[in-house]
């Protein structure tokens, strides 16, 4: 039997790959046809950062509105479209696309990026102990609306927010999560809801360093924007710091032989 781990890592790899015609190819479509803020004069490296930032912030809500008033079926076809876009577009745009020109900033917070995403995402084994996620409480729900979402005919799905004949508020779950219960119907059984969501996180946390970037680049006049991007991804973290609390108690109750997830106001209890 293959390791839990190991099989974890793969569905999150898939989910992520997923995300270049589910996310990127539909972002760089509409930031294309649109020409948003002068889309096809762009570097090729600025154009695939925006796309990221288009196809999070547009596709969900392309894919709601026949999900919602059509079916689940006709969201495919959405899909469809603006894959094809995305793929049109990519033709006639000029590419000297290089690895080399991608700064080292940019592959340091990347790499951080994926790092503490997988690293507080998945639970791990070591020997014969095991590790949840320190995050299992709120990804375990999530996981469950994007399976509603995945098995729904059409919107909304029965799931926690959602009481026949009632009025309900519309949340984010049933936009945002659509893009994750689309990778779980595409991976035909290989991608689970919950590495669904990884891969999600994965996307989000890049296009979160995007707009940074763009925000910068587009509405602020610095005299030097990379210096200016480097220092605000760093700020990025400043209301995280409460994680250097959380994981010294997980590593003491990891070394205790414990169980390590800790309560949410661990960093308060700290200070």
């Amino acid at each position: 039997m293959p390791h839990f781990f190991a099989t974890d890592l793969v569905g999150v790899a898939l989910a992520f790959l997923l995300g270049i015609p589910l996310i990127l190819l539909p972002g760089y479509g509409i930031g294309w046809t649109l020409n948003l803020f002068e889309f096809r004069a762009l570097p090729a490296n600025t154009r695939l950062s925006l796309s990221t930032v288009i196809g999070l912030s547009l596709v969900p809500i392309l894919l709601f509105i026949p999900f919602r008033f059509a079916s689940a079926r006709s969201t495919w076809v959405v899909v469809a479209l603006l894959i094809i876009l995305g793929i049109l577009s990519c033709a006639r745009s000029r590419w000297s696309l290089q690895a080399r020109s991608i700064s080292r900033r940019t592959q340091i917070a990347s790499l951080v990026w994926v790092i503490l995403c997988l690293g507080l995402m998945l639970d791990l084994t070591v020997d014969s102990r095991l590790y949840p996620s320190t995050v299992f409480v709120d990804t375990s729900f999530r996981s469950q609306v994007i399976s509603a979402l995945a098995d729904a005919t059409h919107l909304p799905p029965s799931s926690f927010f959602y009481s026949p004949g009632h009025p309900e508020t519309l949340r984010y779950h049933y936009i945002y999560f659509l893009i994750p219960a689309l990778t779980v119907k595409a991976g035909h059984g290989l991608i689970p809801a919950s590495m669904a969501l990884v891969g999600l996180s994965l996307w989000t946390g890049l296009a979160l360093l995007c707009v940074v970037s763009a925000v910068i680049r587009f509405f602020w006049t610095f005299p030097d924007c990379e210096r200016a991007t480097t220092i605000a991804w760093v700020l990025l973290g400043v209301g995280g710091l409460d994680l250097l609390f959380s994981g010294s108690e997980i590593l003491l109750r990891a070394l205790h032989g414990q169980f390590i997830f800790t309560g949410p106001d661990v960093g308060s209890e700290r200070c």
